[in-house]
C-alpha cells in the first residue's frame, strides 16, 4: 500500500476488495487456507505475485478479512446482507477503516470533494502539495465512493425536539474565529473551507489555498 504521509492506502480500487470478498466467502468457504488457490481464484497465477499480495493486503485495510485471513462478519456482511441498508452501512464501514479517508470524513463534516479536495488531503495527511496533488485523484475517487454508501439518516426512535438538536449540534461546532491557540494564521473562504496554518511548513499549501481561490474570482469575473 503506497504511504500518503502518514497514512497507509489500498493500492486498488474498492471494487477489486468486494469482488475478491465475494470469491473468498462463496467459492472457498470464507477462508483463505490455501494461498495458491486463493491468488488463482482472483486471476492470478500463483501466491508469489505482487498484485496479489497487493490485493490481499487490501482486503485487510478494509477491514474484510482478520490477520488469519479468514473473512470477517463485516466482510460477510457485504457479500450476504440482511437488507440493502445493511449493505449501505457495511460497505460504508469497510471504506471508513481506511485511516485517511476516516480522517477526511471528519475534518470535512462528510462534505462532498471539491475540486480543492488534495488542500484537504495535503491538510490531514500532514504532506506536502505535490504528495497531496499525486494521490488526490485516488483518493477522492474512493472517498466519494464512501459518501454514496452514506447510512440514510433516520429520527425513528429518537424524542429529541429541534432545540435539543441545535444544543448538542452547537456544542460540537467551534466558530471560525476560534482557531486553537497553536494556529498562527486561519484561511477560510466562503464555502467554509478553511487551511490553518501552524508550522513553516503549512505556509506552501496555505499559499496554493490562497492562490487557488484567487484564480476561481478572476475566472468568475471573464
Amino acid at each position: 500500500m503506497p504511504n500518503i504521509g502518514d497514512f497507509r492506502f489500498p493500492r486498488y480500487g474498492f471494487d477489486d476488495a468486494l469482488e475478491n470478498i465475494e470469491i473468498l466467502v462463496k467459492e472457498l468457504n470464507s477462508q483463505i487456507n490455501n494461498q495458491e488457490n486463493f491468488a488463482q481464484a482472483i486471476g492470478h497465477k500463483n501466491a508469489n505475485s505482487g498484485a496479489y499480495k497487493k490485493k490481499r493486503a487490501d482486503l485487510k485495510k478494509f477491514g474484510l478479512v482478520d490477520n488469519n485471513y479468514e473473512a470477517t462478519d463485516l466482510g460477510r456482511d457485504i457479500v450476504h446482507p440482511k437488507s440493502d441498508e445493511a449493505e449501505r452501512r457495511a460497505k460504508f464501514q469497510a471504506l471508513q477503516n481506511i485511516d485517511l479517508l476516516h480522517e477526511l470524513y471528519e475534518y470535512t463534516g462528510g462534505k462532498p470533494a471539491g475540486e480543492d479536495f488534495w488542500i484537504k488531503v495535503s491538510e490531514v495527511a500532514d504532506t506536502t502539495p505535490g504528495e497531496a496533488k499525486n494521490h488526490a485523484d485516488k483518493v477522492k475517487k474512493l472517498y466519494s465512493e464512501m459518501l454514496d454508501y452514506e447510512p440514510q439518516k433516520t429520527t425513528e426512535g429518537t424524542e429529541e425536539s429541534s432545540g435539543e438538536l441545535n444544543e448538542a449540534s452547537n456544542k460540537n461546532i467551534q466558530s471560525p474565529s476560534e482557531a486553537p491557540e497553536d494556529v498562527k494564521l486561519r484561511l477560510i473562504d466562503a464555502d467554509g473551507n478553511k487551511f490553518d496554518v501552524r508550522e513553516e511548513k503549512d505556509l506552501p499549501v496555505a499559499k496554493a489555498f490562497f492562490e487557488s481561490r484567487i484564480s476561481e474570482i478572476e475566472q468568475g469575473e471573464e
